[in-house]
């Protein structure tokens, strides 16, 4: 006996159903397995006439473009935007462990204990600010002041730099 057009739509929907459950489940497993996160942008190569400079460094007047760490590279425009970026990844590193970062200056579960001025900012879905406007030295204390909270060496994070105009 052969099936009307309805009966086939309906047997389709079900088994488009089942499908979409199967792939919820494989999604939430690999999730829960790996830690997912968004994707990474594509990112560039260094440029040959870029430098680098570190937590040592002096980062007054410099513009950054990407920052190197913990095996990743990400290309920036600021330097909030390295202490975000560097605070984001120990975040999904260390977990509820990131909690130790509330001990530092210029870290809090409420935005308004930094102030409005401070430019609070959420690091990565975490409930946690972080102050960021700060001068680029500043910045940079912040982001070695984090490093050595988990165990990181100043070191591990590059940053490059806007190659100098020549001629």
């Amino acid at each position: 006996m052969a099936m009307t057009t309805e009966e086939r739509l309906a047997k389709v929907e079900r088994e488009l159903g089942a499908l979409r459950m199967t792939l919820l489940r494989v999604a939430e497993l690999l999730n829960s397995q790996y830690k997912l996160s968004k994707p990474k942008r594509p990112q560039a190569r260094p440029q040959a006439n870029r430098k680098e400079v570190g937590l040592t460094d002096n980062w007054t007047f410099e513009k950054p473009v990407a920052y190197s760490f913990h095996r990743q590279r990400e290309e920036v425009r600021t330097w909030k935007a390295v202490l975000m970026g560097v605070c984001g990844t120990l975040a999904d590193v260390h977990g509820a462990d990131f909690e130790r970062v509330l001990s530092l200056r210029g870290f809090s579960r409420d935005p308004r204990n930094l102030g409005k001025k401070s430019d609070p900012r959420e690091i990565a879905d975490s409930g946690i600010y972080v102050a960021t406007n700060l001068s680029a030295n500043d910045l940079r204390d912040r982001c070695r002041e984090v490093l050595g909270k988990f165990g990181h060496s100043a070191s591990e994070l590059k940053v490059e730099l806007r190659g100098q105009r020549t001629g």
